[in-house]
C-alpha cells in the first residue's frame, strides 16, 4: 500500500477535526437555558478547532 501524501493526511485531519468541532457545538447545545458558561467555552472550543483544520497543508503552497 503506497504512503500517504502530506495533501492526504491534512484532508483527513480536516475532516476528523471538523467531525471534532460539530460534536462539540452538539455538546454546547445540550447547555441551553441550563449554563451560559458552559456553552460559550464549548461553541469557542469548537470554533478554534475548525479553524485550526482549515490552517492545515492545503497544497496550494509552493
Amino acid at each position: 500500500m503506497p504512503e500517504r501524501t502530506r495533501k492526504q493526511i491534512a484532508a483527513g485531519h480536516r475532516r476528523r477535526l471538523q467531525t471534532i468541532a460539530d460534536k462539540l457545538r452538539a455538546m454546547a447545545a445540550e447547555w441551553c437555558e441550563i449554563d451560559e458558561v458552559n456553552i460559550e467555552t464549548l461553541y469557542s472550543l469548537g470554533n478554534q478547532v475548525e479553524e485550526t483544520g482549515k490552517k492545515l497543508y492545503t497544497g496550494d503552497e509552493g
